[in-house]
């Protein structure tokens, strides 16, 4: 008698049921591990950029928002980056007294004014690495994906005694400084506007943040 081998129906229909399953739970979970390895580039360029000032702050006893005149600037590395990086929304409130002395210490003023605004590839550098359709490419998304007055994901600095105000960016008084630089890029790609973005920040102390996950 002849034995019939292969699949039934049945046993197919249970092996596409599996891999059905299979694929629903792999799949977003490797999209999210994707996401969450894009974080890296933001916690790096952070990471640099609190060098930067701690280096500049060594100099000229005190924290700017001029980024490239620090040494920091990733520029050639822009199609390559998913994460725009600086101070899209800040209140340099620097002392006046911190910044005559750092002229005086030859700070050049020029390529550092006290009142410098927010300008693409000095206090602010942009992304140019897409996720989908989208790059946080502009300096208009960069601010928006940025908070400063949010209750829940605030990107103000410690409040420091005698400012006028605090806010993203440099503050000092003659008892402290403090700053904080913010990176926020597209890294899902269900996730493609400034206010879902992912948002990371880093402060004087070196206390890195996580606002909004991006993913």
């Amino acid at each position: 008698m002849k034995n019939d081998s292969g699949f039934t129906l049945v046993e197919m229909m249970i092996a596409i049921a599996i891999i059905g399953v299979l694929a629903a739970v792999t799949v977003p979970n490797f999209k999210k591990y994707q996401a969450k390895s894009k974080v890296v580039e933001a916690k790096m360029q952070l990471a640099s950029a609190y060098t930067a000032e701690k280096g500049f702050y060594q100099l000229f006893d005190m924290y700017a928002t001029c980024l490239d005149y620090m040494g920091f600037d990733p520029t050639n590395e822009i199609d390559r980056r998913h994460f725009a990086i600086g101070f899209p929304n800040f209140q340099a409130n620097i002392d006046p007294g911190f910044y005559n002395s750092a002229v005086g210490e030859r700070m050049v003023a020029s390529e550092c004014p006290r009142d410098l605004v927010d300008t693409p590839g000095s206090s602010v550098f942009l992304a140019g690495k897409a996720v989908g359709s989208a790059v946080m490419n502009t300096l208009a998304d960069f601010q928006a994906a940025v908070p400063v007055t949010s209750n829940d994901i605030s990107m103000a600095g410690p409040v420091v005694p005698d400012d006028v105000q605090s806010g993203l960016g440099t503050q000092s008084d003659n008892d402290s400084q403090t700053f904080v630089i913010a990176a926020a890029g597209y890294i899902d790609s269900q996730n493609l506007t400034p206010d879902v973005s992912a948002l990371w920040s880093i402060d004087q102390d070196k206390k890195i943040k996580n606002h909004r996950p991006g993913y």
